[in-house]
């Protein structure tokens, strides 16, 4: 599977750069119609609110009648941690992605940490996949820009970019805590939901292999085997210094736990690794959290 630059073709970019805009721009402005305009007649939308607004079983949103139900009550909604201070986007020419980083760009204080995944077609936003930090789990569980190619410098390490996203989703579904550790830097950090959860401990964030590997190590022992199915199909997502790719909810068999994977590399290794979940992997942890209360 080969790696995807942030490349476009000239027509694509327009589109891509005119969504990534106007749907912020239409989250600030709290504007319904500006907002549903940039979908598809038959768009989808997944994210961990769907369910905490909507009520039901599931966390999509199906077609524009639906999210003209759903985007109100996230306006209503926002926290005040929901600011939106974000760099830029990375693509394929089809999927646009962004990061409202925990600490943001200028190093603000702490905003809710997301990650949107969008597929555009035709010019409008078809599937739309929302997912959560560890920072905006915590929040629920209280109540560059980038459209010219990478570069020579992209380009030369994307062979490293592809060696990373092969070796850790090998080594992760293997549990080879040793190899994963090696694609570590010393100092690195990681930042997940589950670190609260699996190492009973208020802040998401790790720092260093040390604490890497004992998470890794639990996590490997105590994961939902049965609902970790390590599939993917769309190539990674990458510019020249971050590295993404998504673990969809949906696969050819049963339902997966919902993830999203950002890491930010240099010569080759982890420097930083920040995980977003989706609704379905949501609701699962919230699920067994209650159990275990």
């Amino acid at each position: 599977m080969t790696g995807t630059t942030a490349h476009t073709a000239p027509g694509d970019a327009t589109d891509l750069e005119r969504i990534f805009h106007a749907w912020d721009d239409a989250l600030g402005a709290k504007d319904l119609d500006a907002a549903v305009a940039l979908y598809a007649e038959d768009a989808t939308l997944e994210s961990p609110l769907v369910r905490r607004l909507l009520g039901g079983p599931h966390g999509v949103v199906r077609g524009r009648e639906q999210l003209r139900r759903f985007l109100p009550r996230v306006f209503a909604h926002q926290s005040p941690k929901r600011q939106r201070s974000r760099t830029g986007y990375l693509t394929d020419g089809t999927r646009l992605s962004w990061e409202y980083p925990r600490t943001g760009v200028e190093g603000d204080s702490d905003q809710m940490d997301i990650v949107e995944v969008m597929q555009i077609r035709d010019g409008l936003i078809g599937q739309h996949h929302v997912y959560w930090g560890w920072y905006s789990f915590s929040l629920l569980d209280d109540d560059r820009r980038v459209i010219d190619p990478v570069g020579e410098a992209g380009r030369a390490n994307l062979d490293q970019a592809q060696a990373v996203y092969q070796q850790w989703h090998e080594r992760a579904r293997t549990g080879d805590v040793a190899g994963l550790l090696e694609l570590y830097t010393d100092d690195a950090t990681l930042e997940s939901p589950l670190v609260t959860r699996i190492l009973d401990r208020v802040d998401g964030t790790l720092h260093g292999k040390t604490e890497l590997g004992r998470f890794f190590h639990e996590g490997a022992r105590r994961r939902p085997n049965e609902l970790v199915r390590w599939h993917r199909e769309d190539p990674f997502l990458w510019n020249g210094h971050t590295l993404s790719w998504e673990y969809r909810r949906v696969t050819p068999g049963a339902d997966q736990i919902d993830i999203a994977e950002v890491m930010e590399l240099a010569d080759g290794r982890i420097t930083d690794h920040r995980i977003y979940w989706g609704w379905y992997g949501t609701e699962h942890l919230i699920t067994n959290a209650t159990r275990q209360s």
